[in-house]
């Protein structure tokens, strides 16, 4: 016999919603009708973004620090929340009926949730941490014998993704 839970007693907990399995394809025509309506500001921002990825990729690589760039490529993944906040305004805008304007979304995002953003980009930045300074130790495992099998291979790897995992 399942209990109540008292939601009140809690502490912070959000609300959860139950979403159907293709909600996911459906966020991403959305988010291409978004890109179809606003070219010119979402491929400016978008293209920015990737330039900073790839200028801090290409730090990591030619320092010699392969290693931590894959990390790095990893945690990515935790970061890219924050990076979109400028797409997230211009989608705002265009729900709004008003006319996309990059200056306006940079506006958004810069200045006027930034209280909100520094609280999720220091959460975000704990996690990406966490997970960088795994994946160097899991190196620590990498055959660098000159014959190592492709047994070798396979446990470095499977240790590595259920670590990452």
């Amino acid at each position: 016999m399942a209990t109540e839970i008292d939601r009140e007693a809690l502490p912070f907990a959000a609300p959860c919603k139950t979403l159907p399995p293709l909600a996911p394809f459906r966020w991403l025509a959305r988010g291409f009708e978004d890109l179809l309506a606003a070219p010119r500001q979402s491929l400016i921002y978008g293209g920015s973004v990737a330039m900073m990825t790839a200028v801090v990729t290409s730090l990591a690589w030619f320092q010699g620090s392969q290693w931590f760039l894959f990390a790095m490529l990893g945690g990515f993944v935790f970061m890219a929340p924050l990076c979109c906040i400028g797409l997230y305004a211009i989608s705002a805008q265009l729900e709004r009926g008003q006319p996309p304007m990059l200056l306006r979304s940079l506006r958004a995002a810069l200045f006027r949730h930034v209280g909100n953003e520094m609280i999720f980009a220091l959460a975000l930045l704990v996690v990406f941490l966490v997970w960088a300074r795994a994946a160097v130790m899991v190196t620590v495992f990498f055959p660098t014998d000159a014959g190592a099998s492709t047994a070798d291979y396979v446990v470095f790897y499977a240790f590595g993704t259920s670590i990452g995992a």
